[in-house]
């Protein structure tokens, strides 16, 4: 990812990284193209689904079905929050900070 950057991936690759390691019937590459090929091919519906229709995907347990719906909901806040538009931030320790002052609260 640091040489071709993470926009230049493609959503499999993405999820891929979400997912880590796999198992011992699939790697995470795999369990990444079956779950994209259950939502059809939709990443919208991926982003839409809650932690039971994830784990229906087999390789997919609760643990990864928790990192994939918390990260597509940080990234759905990140795409609606007007601020970011206009105001870069970066998170530390659970809360806004500034890249030019305090702690946003």
């Amino acid at each position: 990812m640091r040489r071709v950057g993470a926009r230049n991936l493609s959503v499999t690759e993405l999820l891929d990284r979400l997912i880590g390691s796999g198992g011992p019937e699939a790697s995470a590459a795999r369990i990444a193209e079956r779950l994209y090929r259950h939502f059809g091919c939709s990443l919208y519906r991926i982003a839409v689904a809650d932690v039971s229709a994830l784990e229906a995907v087999s390789g997919v347990g609760v643990a990864t079905a928790a990192r994939l719906v918390s990260a597509l909901e940080l990234g759905r806040g990140s795409a609606t929050d007007e601020d970011t538009l206009h105001d870069p931030i970066h998170l530390r320790s659970g809360r806004c900070v500034r890249q030019d002052g305090p702690p946003a609260v």
